[in-house]
């Protein structure tokens, strides 16, 4: 059987151009596929708590090299659906004052966080596939600007500041979840 193009004189350069221009256009199909995955979030999409139905709650626990706890907090709102973490922290603190919220992954990922429209400032702790703090990052009230983790996440804890700081909560810190919905640590 013969190929769409094997009854057209061809060159290898002109086989070679070809090939990149699919491979081009292939990979800008990709990007372009994964285009709402880097928009900024869409401000029409945030609801309010009740809105988007039950949140899941679960104890997360942070401890030292030495398996001291640093801190253990309880009861927090695990952002589990899209429309959950839409709606993000700052719905969240001004109608029922929860300081802070758990934002899961199945998979791990580059994950930003943006905090146009907040209010406050906050700071967020990316967890990373082996359950410890990749990095503590300080944001700044209503900016536009992308927070990035620097490795893929399965995890962040978003807080009121100074919450995380307060803690000892540092690049390193070993996490450990009690009852949170969807989070897989590898060991």
């Amino acid at each position: 059987m013969t190929g769409l193009f094997d009854s057209f004189p061809t060159s290898k350069l002109m086989t070679d151009v070809f090939k990149a221009t699919i491979g081009a256009a292939l990979a800008l199909a990709v990007f372009v596929g994964a285009g709402p995955a880097l928009a900024r979030p869409d401000t029409k999409t945030a609801a309010t708590p009740e809105a988007i139905g039950p949140w899941a709650t679960c104890r997360v626990v942070f401890s030292n090299r030495d398996r001291e706890t640093l801190a253990s907090f309880r009861r927090i709102p695990v952002a589990v659906r899209d429309e959950q973490k839409h709606t993000g922290l700052n719905v969240r603190l001004r109608k029922d004052g929860v300081p802070m919220m758990l934002f899961v992954w199945l998979q791990p990922g580059f994950r930003p966080f943006w905090m146009k429209g907040v209010a406050m400032p906050l700071s967020v702790a990316y967890i990373g596939p082996k359950g410890r703090v990749l990095a503590v990052e300080p944001m700044e009230p209503d900016t536009s600007g992308y927070h990035w983790p620097p490795t893929p996440i399965i995890a962040a804890l978003e807080a009121k500041t100074p919450i995380l700081e307060d803690a000892g909560i540092v690049a390193g810190t070993k996490v450990t979840f009690h009852h949170c919905p969807r989070v897989k640590v590898r060991p």
